[in-house]
Order: structure tokens, then sequence, then C-alpha cells
């Protein structure tokens, strides 16, 4: 997306330090109680999730050793391999508890966010207006399939997208909604300015992105059924998206 909206996600490249595992959770540091860091989000099916490893539970140690701040839990995941399994201390609900972690290999975008979302209600979505008399999300929403797709106004393959979506029929294109999370003066200039040929009410500003942190690529679509049901993900202007069209 546009903008910085998670805190740390424990993956590769993140927090300025590189680490070859993936565990699948975010976390931020513990400043209300001094201690530790807390977990803040936890990602359906990944490891932690397989741990049972929960939001709001607290890290404590890695291999029976304590674990002081950020820095340090960054350092000792570099002593981690993928499929190895090790040992985290937490604390959940009051009690100190042992999980059993096997990490994995960094995955894709496109992994994540099918781990994510795929087979799941899709998040609600949090929109303002951009136009006069604009039919709300939830009401072009409600009891058919769509496509959303998240995009910015400086993404280059968003353009791309734009272009192949407008070459279908009124139909085909009236099945697409575009979320962005740019300010709405920005987002209302640069739709003047490109003059897409595709109907500018489907355009909303996302005004809360928090659901969404794991979209680190534009554009990505995601195609949900009548109960909102996300069925497909891509990322990019390529396959993907023609397979959503086709289908």
């Amino acid at each position: 997306m546009s903008k910085l909206i998670i805190p740390i996600i424990l993956f590769s490249t993140a927090y300025a330090h590189s680490a070859s595992v993936w565990l699948g959770f975010v976390i931020e540091e513990n400043i209300e109680e001094n201690k530790g860091l807390r977990v803040t989000r936890v990602i359906p099916n990944s490891p932690a999730a397989i741990a049972q490893v929960k939001a709001k539970d607290q890290i404590l140690a890695i291999n029976k050793i304590n674990i002081k701040d950020m820095d340090d839990f960054f350092e000792k995941l570099k002593t981690l391999s993928p499929n190895q399994e090790f040992n985290l201390t937490l604390k959940h609900q009051g009690k100190i508890l042992d999980r059993k972690l096997t990490p994995i290999s960094p995955p894709s975008d496109l992994e994540k966010l099918t781990l994510m979302f795929k087979n799941r209600k899709l998040p609600e979505l949090k929109t303002t207006l951009l136009f006069k008399n604009q039919v709300p999300i939830n009401k072009l929403m409600e009891k058919k399939s769509k496509i959303i797709m998240f995009w910015a106004t400086w993404c280059p393959s968003c353009h791309l997208s734009f272009e192949k979506i407008a070459s279908l029929t009124k139909e085909q294109k009236e099945n697409f909604l575009f979320l962005s999370d740019e300010s709405i003066e920005k987002l209302k200039k640069h739709l003047k300015k490109k003059k897409i040929d595709i109907d500018r009410n489907q355009f909303f500003h996302l005004s809360d992105n928090s659901e969404f942190y794991l979209i680190n690529s534009l554009p990505t679509f995601m195609k949900f059924n009548q109960n909102q049901i996300v069925e497909r993900i891509s990322i990019g202007s390529g396959t993907g998206l023609n397979k959503m069209i086709s289908e």
C-alpha cells in the first residue's frame, strides 16, 4: 500500500535485519508494561497460528534465552533455520507457556495474502466516498460477486490494469471496485487528470487499511463471491488478472 501501516512483520527484510525464517505474526515493543514484546496479529495457517500463538501474547524467550528488546529478538531470529523447531516462551493470559514453532522460509507476498484471506470472509471495508451522490461500497457489494483492486496513483502496473479493465464490457467493468489509502484530495485530482475510462463511482478511499496490512505489492486483486468469501487473489496486471476476468 502507499503507507507504512504496521509495526514489524517477521520476514526477511523487516526491521533492518535479514532473517531466513518466517513465523507469521506481527509484534510491537511492550512499552506499556516494559516487558518483552507483544503479539498484535497472527496470520492464519502460519507457523505461529499452528503453534497457537495468540494476539496479546507477550514474547519472553527463544530457546529459553530471554528477549531483551526488538533488536535482541531479531538477532536471535538469525540463529533459526527453516523447518527447524524451536521453543518460544510467552505469557498468555497471565500464564507462562512454551510453544513449539517450526518456522518456514519467507513466503512470497502472494503466498502470505493467500494464507491471510483465501476462503475467508473479506474483512469489513472502511471507506470514504470520493464524489457526491456516490453509492456506498457496502451497497455495491450486497449479494454480488466483485473484484477489489488495491492501487496507488504512483503505480505503473495499476494503470496498465486500468487500461485492461477499461477495454472490457460495461457489465464486466462493473464487477470491479478500486481502493487506495492515499489522500482523498490526491485521488480525486489524479482521477480527474488521468480520465480513466471506468465509472469514477467505483473508486473509494480506504480510510482504514489495518485489516490489509500484508498488502505490499500493487496492484493486488481479491475476488469474492456473493457471501463475501475471498475465492481468488492475484498481484500485478498479468495472468492472474486475466484469469479473474475470464472466470
